[in-house]
């Protein structure tokens, strides 16, 4: 009703990389168009490694505006940022997008220049916001290296999200309120930095307070998860809830059924052939996912939007 619509992208400023996200307004003659000029910055982060930046962005069933951002970059956590809970990278943001007055001022990489003040609400129940953690307001959940794409379960409102490894373990894991993800102690369900426990089971918690993902995979190196989506579609009930998401630089497509307390694989869907960078889904429950032409790290040619769909 108000032709708002949000958008995050990256630009490389003279001294630091900055990731954004921003609200535009539709014009009130073409909601097919935005007005150029209509721009208002909700969050400016500064990103030293220029990579690992905002994966994501979507409204979630309480109507808050969720965010994923990555450690911004560098093997390993190269800016310390991953278990900082005074940064915002490395987390799972929610904010509301109204404006209230307060001015609102996160903090960016460590020893970064301070950005804004801007201007938006907190949720009540965020961690840093009701006082039951010491974290940045804005923060949902933390511990994720880069989620590279994250969704909801229409039918159940799990939030699901990909984080793409270091080079080892590529992982989903099921995103709740308050919770460790992990990186950069552990890399999927596996030590990284220094001692740790593994083996706590599918989206439990082990005793240093971190949540294990649903599913995670390895291989010969160079692998990067695309999150995608739960399918629902009436089209074709057998695979009612069931999850998709993409593998980057095998440029293929997977599956699988997460039901609460298990996660089944589903297998491989046949061979996609092409980088798959992104995912979507729709009111009818249908799974989207986006590629582009050219090989891993190469530069793109055009890109493609793909609905999964039976042959």
């Amino acid at each position: 009703s108000n032709r708002y619509f949000y958008l995050t992208y990256n630009y490389q400023g003279p001294t630091y990389g900055h990731v954004v996200l921003s609200r535009f307004e539709a014009q009130s003659g073409n909601p097919d168009a935005g007005n150029i000029g209509s721009e208002f910055v909700l969050i400016d982060q500064i990103n030293d490694g220029y990579t690992h930046s905002f994966a994501d962005i979507a409204f979630g069933p309480d109507g808050y505006l969720y965010i994923g951002l990555g450690d911004g970059g560098g093997g390993g956590d190269q800016f310390m940022t991953s278990r900082r809970t005074d940064l915002l990278l490395s987390k799972m943001l929610r904010i509301g997008v109204e404006e209230d007055g307060t001015p609102d001022n996160p903090s960016s990489c460590p020893g970064c220049p301070q950005l804004g003040p801007f201007d938006y609400t907190l949720p009540p129940d965020n961690p840093g916001v009701d006082g039951s953690q010491d974290w940045a307001p804005e923060i949902f959940a933390m511990g994720l290296r880069n989620p590279w794409r994250f969704a909801f379960d229409q039918a159940t409102g799990d939030l699901y999200a990909a984080d793409v490894g270091q080079g080892d373990w590529e992982e989903v894991s099921i995103i709740t309120l308050g919770s460790d993800y992990g990186w950069n102690n552990m890399e999927g369900d596996h030590c990284y930095s220094g001692a740790c426990q593994t083996g706590a089971g599918e989206n439990q918690v082990n005793r240093d307070g971190i949540t294990a993902p649903i599913w995670e995979y390895t291989g010969n190196g160079g692998l990067s998860i695309t999150g995608g989506a739960v399918y629902h579609s009436c089209e074709v009930p057998n695979w009612d809830g069931i999850y998709v998401y993409g593998e980057y630089a095998q440029e293929s497509l997977h599956a699988i059924r997460w039901d609460g307390a298990a996660t089944t694989d589903m297998g491989n869907i046949p061979a996609f052939g092409e980088p798959i960078i992104g995912n979507g889904w729709n009111a009818w429950g249908d799974v989207f996912m986006t590629s582009v032409e050219g090989n891993p790290n190469s530069p793109y040619g055009q890109g493609k939007i793909y609905r999964l769909a039976p042959q």
